[in-house]
């Protein structure tokens, strides 16, 4: 690979001029544009550089020493340097560092002493440090920092001492102290003279930055001082006796602040206005908190890339920048001022000031400092300013501004303003004169509109090319307040293209957050549903009501855009239309076709057009299309979003391997494409054996180019929830709803972890949080549950009903026994009784709740022997009026339990009339399996599956049937599935195992077992449990044998305590727990629940019965103790032989778990106290 020298040369120099070693790194990343080996060989010559031959060979000492460069340089506060002692470093430089430094003779006094490093000793190098050395003795201005001595060090180092200046740079200092506009204005003033000054003495700076004018108190008021005429040069060339050499192709400079010819190759003819260029983008920060040209793009852009945009491009003015920024609003009120405010404030005279300092063709710039200077204090005595060619009107209307109350004094004001009506008409004496000028007046005005709506719809375009929509939209919007101005059928045409392009722009960023929201999560719950209708609700603001009943020319035309707009509308189409097939629709039904049609035409590239027809295939069609198609692109060449869609196709037919080293590649290529690099976080994130931290760097990534995406801070919220790291998780999703409160999945998210994390302190948060969501959205039965249990930890009654009464009505309770419960109980705490007595009569007979309804009899004064009686009365006919499908799906669950199996069948019947869904149908194929209907069981089994094929217990219900009938390979088909879905939950366990003992074949078991293994997952609790329960020790064993093997690069804390947990189940389960360490080691330290009663768990199933002592001890003596700290704790203490103090221990476990019910009813609880029952009794035998 060729590299070009040149550039080498330029960047090596400007690495060692301008950086610090500590900084080459960094400089390469940013200047080298991805170019390994550019950088590579810049980064061999600074090493080569920084371990001069010069240098090491000057003593005897250096020629043998294996010491490296740091270690010759080194001083320190024990360092003196003639009369100065160095207290600290404070800064570094590319051929000097730069030291506090005390003086004690003949005056005392702190000074900034600057030396030249060892090994810089070059000719080139010697003469800058002379240079500046002289360049700042030359100088006498308070605004400049004074040189105070000079001299060289015993070795020959030259050095040169400062006035220490202890201050900010000027951008940071006003942002501090909120300095207004004016009085940055007025800080900056002297900064010009200073510069003015250092002209006037022959002297270029030519590094001019925030970080070289320092602001500090002298005397309470703020004195700028400009430092660091490190890189200067002289105007004619004759600064020293030594020529301040300059080789040829050497940038000098600092690229934000480089003015155009500063980043020619040729330096030579720099003159003092390339300083004041720099002045102009000084001041442009001050104003708007932003250099002209964008930081992001001007480091990632290559090197010659860089220096281009420098020289030839033009920077938005200062309002423009400011109303397309994200942050506006913080960088006002470090001005003290409204948004809107400021941006009136700047546009205008400001604009004009700065833009004549940052003029390209220097000739058209101030001519000097000073000029820049009187021009601001024009501006800030409210008299016109130079930097544009003012009107006569423009002039009178400033005299009028600065002298209104003498003309009123006087009676002018009426002649003053007769004045202005007149204007230049004044002049004019015919009407044939004034007639032509009226017309010329009118073309030149339109000419000039033109002009500046042209230049903000080249504004618009360049955030549209960023994929900045609302900077776009604001630059379309200040185009039509400029044309507002006009009246006339000649800009008419230009309206009515603007009005399109804002109308456009705005389509493209509602569909952007519809198709945000499509990809957006409720922990793991997507709505579909609210995408869909978002697309819709976008296409109604521009303007089509319904997009199905327009022809497909029609949708067209009204859409027609850019290329890129084009594209970027279509890629939303397309994802509505996968949207709707989420939803149960198909790619025939009308509306997707017509959709399709419509991305097809407005962007008609051959290949889109294909992978969406591809995409709208049924996957059992495609094959192994969309693998071959990834592999035969040439990725760097491929338009993102054409890569977008080959990444979503991989996905969908199952190939997440593929997908996410395709999107990998992708990304490479396209670094700045945000769906890209979503996508690859997406697909990481949910691969099984990714770690949390490689998960999150890549959201990272993707947060990089939209830092205000709430899309990924909820995304990084999720993360972290489901790796129980709730702090963080909290913070993410308290910041992704602050970046949009409209997005109801933070405020969702956030409200649910804040009730879980800590309900005592934010449950007041908590709800109002979860209320706004369900207002938002009152389908979302996700937001009206964690308003139930908020109220229901509040003890705010009447907020649990209305939460439960909006549940009820979305049908979404699939077992309302714990609902009648808790209605009973927040009725009963509104003080009403009966309705209390009604509900706990609705659930008196079913399921198995303990403490709360144990609570609620005793409240109500109802004795258990009653409970059948009265649930039997509650249900006796006829049904309420309002008896709603979950009423009689419990009724039929309720003659279930009864053995009423007929009135089960009937009473499920009405409940699938009244409204149909898996459930009903699954429980009516168990009351009919139970009443030998063998057939009818099947058949209602078999449409619960059609009705919901992905949902795991419909495919469980139907293998119960048919393992009743015998028919074991369609049941273990159904079992296998639901294992795939969900395999932590013990019933598909029970049914396998179950399978596995009626067919006396445990092959299958085994091959089960080992697939689910391969797939990463490590949900093996309740299958040890079943195994362990059924008597089936040996399986249970050798589950456990393989889990250690396969689970040694577990590397997340809650995966690892999984594991673990299984592990521990029996005394038996590993004949050498030492294998088993490593899982221990990973969550021991985490900040998990149960992670001390665990690990002494495995301590004691280890035989390391004194290490489970110690830990439990120390965990007794903690404040977050738990129960199964006291139950192991009392298994312990009967291995010791103590069964009296295992009882105590019991005793205060239950005492525990009256106040905690989650951790009373965790699934190792009930194990775990079995085991202690039988030790204690084997121990006090």
């Amino acid at each position: 690979m060729n590299i070009d020298n040149e550039k080498v040369r330029a960047l090596f120099n400007s690495a060692v001029e301008h950086h610090p070693p500590d900084e080459w790194d960094r400089f390469l990343d940013e200047t080298c544009g991805g170019d390994d080996a550019l950088r590579e060989r810049v980064r061999l010559l600074l090493n080569a550089h920084q371990i001069d031959d010069s240098f090491l060979t000057k003593t005897g000492e250096a020629e043998h020493s294996t010491k490296t460069l740091d270690e010759f340089i080194t001083e320190d506060s024990s360092t003196q340097i003639g009369p100065y002692r160095l207290l600290e470093k404070l800064g570094e430089g590319g051929m000097g560092v730069v030291y506090r430094a005390e003086q004690k003779e003949p005056v005392k006094r702190r000074v900034a002493l600057k030396i030249i490093k060892p090994g810089m000793d070059s000719r080139q190098v010697i003469a800058r440090f002379e240079a500046e050395r002289q360049a700042l003795a030359m100088m006498d201005h308070p605004n400049i920092a004074r040189v105070l001595d000079a001299g060289a060090t015993d070795s020959g180092r030259p050095y040169f001492v400062m006035e220490l200046v202890n201050g900010s740079p000027i951008t940071e200092y006003c942002d501090e102290k909120k300095l207004s506009l004016r009085e940055r204005l007025e800080l900056f003033l002297p900064v010009c003279r200073a510069i003015q000054h250092a002209h006037q003495k022959g002297i270029i700076h030519r590094d001019l930055k925030p970080s070289n004018i320092l602001v500090a108190r002298y005397d309470g008021r703020p004195v700028p001082k400009v430092i660091d005429f490190g890189v200067a040069r002289a105007a004619n060339q004759n600064l020293t006796e030594k020529t301040l050499f300059t080789e040829f192709g050497q940038i000098v400079g600092t690229l934000d602040y480089m003015s155009p010819e500063q980043a020619e190759r040729n330096q030579l003819d720099i003159d003092t206005r390339s300083d004041v260029y720099s002045l102009g983008v000084v001041l442009y920060e001050l104003l708007v908190g932003e250099v002209p040209f964008d930081r992001q793009r001007l480091r990632s852009a290559a090197w010659d890339e860089m220096l281009r945009i420098i020289r030839e491009e033009e920077p938005p003015r200062p309002s423009i920048r400011l109303s397309s920024s994200g942050t506006a609003p913080s960088i006002a009120a470090n001005r003290s001022l409204e948004p809107t405010k400021l941006g009136t404030l700047v546009r205008g005279e400001l604009d004009w000031i700065v833009m004549k300092a940052l003029e390209k063709d220097r000739s058209r710039r101030f001519e000097t400092a000073n000029q820049f200077a009187e021009d601001i204090e024009h501006y800030l005595s409210d008299e016109p300013v130079e930097a544009c060619p003012p009107s006569a009107g423009y002039r009178l209307s400033k005299f009028v501004r600065r002298n209104k109350s003498k003309l009123v004094a006087t009676g002018l004001g009426m002649a003053a303003c007769m004045i202005l009506m007149g204007g230049i008409g004044w002049s004019v004496r015919d009407r044939a004169a004034r007639e032509r000028r009226r017309a010329e007046d009118l073309a030149a005005t339109n000419a000039r509109i033109t002009l500046s709506v042209e230049a903000e719809l080249e504004e618009a375009a360049r955030m549209e090319a960023e994929h900045n929509w609302s900077g776009a939209i604001a630059a379309t919007e200040r185009a039509q307040a400029i044309l507002l101005s006009v009246d006339g059928e000649p800009m008419r045409a230009l309206d009515q293209k603007v009005d399109h392009s804002r109308r456009v722009l705005k389509l493209i960023e509602d569909f952007e957050e519809a198709r945000m929201e499509s990809a957006n999560v409720k922990e793991d719950f997507n709505d579909y549903e609210g995408a869909d209708q978002a697309y819709y609700h976008a296409l109604e603001e521009f303007g089509i009501e319904r997009i199905e009943k327009i022809s497909l020319k029609q949708a067209t035309d009204q859409i027609a855009a850019s290329d890129a707009a084009s594209m970027q509308i279509a890629a939303s189409l397309h994802d509505w239309v996968q949207r709707r097939r989420s939803i149960g629709r198909s790619t025939d039904d009308p509306l997707s076709v017509h959709l399709l049609r419509i991305a097809d035409v407005i962007d008609p590239d051959p290949t889109r057009i294909r992978l969406r027809g591809l995409m709208a295939k049924a996957k059992s069609t495609r094959g192994n299309a969309f693998k071959e198609l990834a592999y035969s692109f040439v990725i760097s060449e491929t338009a993102p979003a054409t890569l977008a869609i080959l990444g979503t196709g991989l996905y969908e037919d199952d190939s997440a391997e593929a997908q996410e080293a395709f999107l990998r590649e992708s990304l490479d290529a396209h670094p700045d494409d945000f769906w890209l690099a979503f996508s690859l976080a997406r697909a990481v994130a949910e691969r099984n054996t990714a770690s949390l931290e490689e998960a999150i760097a890549h959201y990272r990534v993707a947060l990089a180019l939209r830092p205000n995406s709430s899309l990924v801070r909820n995304a990084i919220g999720v993360m972290y929830a489901k790796r129980q790291r709730w702090e963080i998780a909290i913070d993410a999703y308290r910041k992704a709803h602050q970046c949009n409160p409209n997005d109801i999945y933070p405020a969702s998210n956030l409200s649910g972890c804040l009730l879980r994390e800590s309900p005592a302190q934010d449950i007041e948060e908590s709800m109002r949080l979860a209320l706004y969501v369900a207002e938002r959205w009152p389908t979302l039965s996700m937001a009206w549950e964690t308003l139930a249990d908020a109220s229901w930890e509040a003890e705010r009654w009447k907020e649990y009903l209305r939460a439960s009464d909006a549940l009820r009505a979305n049908s979404e309770i699939e077992s309302l026994w714990p609902d009648y419960l808790k209605r009973a109980r927040a009725n009963y705490g509104l003080g009403d009784r009966e309705a209390a007595f009604k509900e706990y009569a609705l659930a008196a007979y079913g399921g198995s709740f303990g403490g709360p309804r144990e609570e609620l009899e005793k409240l109500l004064g109802v004795s258990p022997e009653d409970r059948q009686r009265i649930s039997l009365e509650a249900y006796a006919d006829p049904p309420p009026a309002n008896a709603t499908a979950n009423y009689w799906k419990f009724r039929g669950g309720m003659h279930i339990k009864l053995g009423n199996l007929e009135d089960a069948v009937s009473a499920l019947t009405k409940s699938i009339e009244t409204g149909h869904a898996a459930g009903q149908l699954e429980s009516r194929a168990h009351a009919y399996s139970l009443a030998g209907r063998h057939e009818e069981a099947v058949a209602d089994a078999n449409r619960a599956v059609e009705f919901s094929p992905e949902n795991a217990w419909s495919h469980l219900r139907r293998a119960e049937v048919f393992v009743q009938i015998r028919q074991f390979d369609e049941a273990l088909e159904d079992v296998s599935f639901a294992i795939g879905k969900t395999s932590g939950h013990p019933w598909g366990w029970k049914l396998l195992v179950r399978i596995c003992n009626q067919t006396n074949d445990w092959s299958n078991f085994e091959t089960i077992v080992n697939r689910q293994l391969e797939s990463g997952q490590t949900a093996w609790l309740n299958c040890a449990k079943v195994l362990r329960a059924g008597g089936h020790g040996n399986h249970y064993r050798k589950l456990c044998q393989s889990l250690v093997e396969r689970s040694r690069d577990i590397k997340v804390p809650a995966d690892a305590a999984n594991v673990v947990l299984s592990l521990v189940i029996i005394p038996d389960a590993l004949e050498e727990w030492s294998e088993a360490q490593p899982l221990l080691d990973v969550f021991l330290n985490s900040n998990l629940e149960f992670r001390r009663p665990l690990a002494a768990m495995f301590y004691m199933r280890a035989g390391e019965h004194q290490l489970a002592n110690q830990l439990l001890q120390k965990a007794m003596q903690s404040s977050d103790v738990t129960s199964f700290d006291h139950l192991i704790l009392a298994l312990a203490r009967c291995k010791q032989g103590k069964p009296a103090e295992a009882k105590k221990l019991i005793q205060q476990a239950d005492a525990f778990n009256v106040d905690h019910p989650k951790v009373a009813n965790h699934p190792a609880q009930a194990t775990l106290r079995a085991e202690v029952a039988l030790a204690i009794e084997a121990a006090s035998q």
